[in-house]
């Protein structure tokens, strides 16, 4: 199925379901599944999917439900506590997981819905994200958990210091995303020749420790 078509078959809600979905798969670069190509093809598809969006609306929805399949996975270890005395407070588990996932995936949805304003939606989503990733680890003291610069945590890639940390480090995998969406959109509006170079480096980088 080409692009096109698949963008046709893509209603609204297919739509949020995918991001959801997409959500799921780039949170397996976390702990402890360490799937970090994962993370780059699903930011890649996700990028795609996004810069395609009729408007900032429609931008916003697929943010929050990626955003939402993302940290579902990736902090689904927080119901643990709640496990403790199942029979007294296990009920919580899954609010507390549904709301803090909806919650921080607002951060994601205020980047897509920027991003589909810009003249390259594409790289629009990277910039914004990368800034609203990084506002989440501040405002009202700040949940920088589950960073998607987490996922290379442990890969070789950091082995060397960068002067960005771990902000650095996402920023090294949405531009492993953003050359991937290059490559999947077949150039239009993708990272092009260079983009597809640092996507091509992000990828290499992933291999297991020795």
């Amino acid at each position: 199925m080409s692009l096109d078509r698949l963008s046709r078959w893509l209603t609204p809600r297919r739509r949020v379901a995918m991001a959801f979905a997409l959500g799921l798969v780039i949170a397996l670069g976390q702990a402890p599944w360490g799937l970090v190509p994962f993370t780059v093809a699903g930011l890649a598809a996700l990028i795609w999917l996004i810069a395609a969006a009729e408007g900032p609306r429609s931008g916003f929805w697929l943010g929050l439900a990626a955003g939402t399949g993302y940290f579902a996975l990736a902090l689904s270890w927080i119901v643990e506590p709640f496990l403790i005395d199942i029979a007294r407070h296990g009920w919580m588990a899954p609010f507390a997981v549904v709301f803090l996932s909806a919650g921080l995936a607002l951060f994601w949805a205020v980047a897509a819905a920027i991003a589909v304003r810009a003249p390259n939606p594409a790289l629009g989503f990277v910039v914004a994200f990368t800034v609203t990733e990084g506002m989440r680890g501040v405002i009202l003291t700040g949940f920088p958990w589950a960073m998607i610069g987490h996922v290379w945590i442990g890969q070789p890639a950091t082995s060397w210091r960068r002067p960005g940390g771990i902000r650095s480090d996402a920023g090294h995998a949405y531009g492993g995303g953003f050359a991937g969406n290059g490559a999947l959109a077949g150039g239009h509006g993708g990272g092009g020749p260079v983009g597809g170079s640092v996507g091509l480096w992000c990828l290499a980088t992933v291999r297991s420790p020795t």
